[in-house]
């Protein structure tokens, strides 16, 4: 996992050698960010949705 990230960030800084490659690169990053955020904040909140949804289900 760690070699991929390690060649995506390569490449990704071979392209933003160039201007049109740089806008490129910040919308790559900007992803990268929004992706870390969303699986950060669903791995906060799988504990008390797993709890809610076995409550509601244990009756059933």
């Amino acid at each position: 996992m760690r070699d991929l990230l390690t060649s995506t960030f390569a490449r990704l800084a071979a392209l933003g050698a160039g201007e049109e490659g740089q806008a490129l690169m910040e919308y790559a990053l900007v992803l990268a960010l929004v992706a870390l955020v969303a699986v950060l904040a669903l791995t906060l909140i799988s504990g008390p949705v797993t709890s809610i949804i076995t409550t509601v289900a244990r009756p059933l």
